[in-house]
């Protein structure tokens, strides 16, 4: 696949990850939910933008990818989880589980095409976005373990002690 057609194929993507994750923020009642759907979102039309000026041939410059990750954007999600008492429901937990895999897909376009990028500044983009992708991925992984373990979650967290009888 060329960088042109992976480009492509990566806008495709961007914009199927940002209507999934609008209408994952519009049904989601908890409001830790609401605002990681929405962060994931704005991060998907970055990427359009990203992928938009590589296709034109202008990639971003060190400012644009210079920006915090997002696990370190979204700390001040997980850091107000604890007041979030929604019940989770199987559409939730479905909803993360397709949400992960289409991160995964997304890294593994994005490792791929950096590895073949022969352009420094190309290959400087498809690396910052695949670290994006992957971090997507571990916030959605622990947001699933989180409604699923609630109680472990909040002890690992917490970095509570758990002790054997």
């Amino acid at each position: 696949m060329t960088i042109d057609e992976v480009i492509d194929k990566a806008i495709v993507m961007e914009e199927e990850g940002y209507d999934f994750y609008k209408a994952a923020e519009v049904r989601t009642a908890g409001a830790l939910g609401k605002r990681m759907f929405a962060s994931l979102a704005e991060d998907e039309v970055r990427h359009k933008k990203l992928l938009q000026g590589l296709k034109a041939k202008m990639p971003a410059d060190a400012k644009e990818l210079d920006i915090p990750l997002p696990k370190d954007r979204m700390k001040s999600v997980f850091a107000d989880a604890k007041a979030d008492s929604v019940k989770p429901t199987t559409d939730d937990i479905d909803a993360l589980t397709f949400a992960m895999g289409k991160e995964k897909d997304s890294y593994n376009l994005y490792h791929g095409a950096a590895a073949e990028a022969a352009d420094p500044k190309v290959k400087a983009v498809f690396d910052r976005m695949a670290a994006e992708e992957d971090q997507h991925f571990e916030i959605l992984e622990q947001t699933k373990y989180y409604l699923e373990q609630n109680s472990n979650w909040s002890l690992w967290i917490e970095g509570g002690p758990i002790e054997g009888g």
